[in-house]
């Protein structure tokens, strides 16, 4: 069984995420972190999802926004 790709949830849940106009600079960032985490091996063993949301965090952060992530939420903080 092959893999699930994380960065096809990347632009999903990157839009309910209210970036704005920064939305496909935070995509693209994610995206390459997403990348390079494949790259180095540490998808392997994870869930998909998880792998999305530690992307997406990082280049929230990377861009200027904060975000807190709650069990089935995202707020601003």
């Amino acid at each position: 069984m092959k893999p699930i790709d994380p960065s096809l949830y990347i632009n999903r849940f990157a839009s309910q995420m209210e970036f704005g106009d920064q939305l496909s600079a935070v995509c693209l960032t994610a995206l390459r972190i997403t990348k390079r985490m494949q790259r180095d091996w540490i998808v392997l063993g994870r869930r998909p999802l998880g792998i999305v949301a530690a992307a997406l965090l990082l280049a929230a952060r990377i861009h200027g926004f904060r975000r807190i992530f709650f069990r089935n939420e995202v707020t601003n903080a």
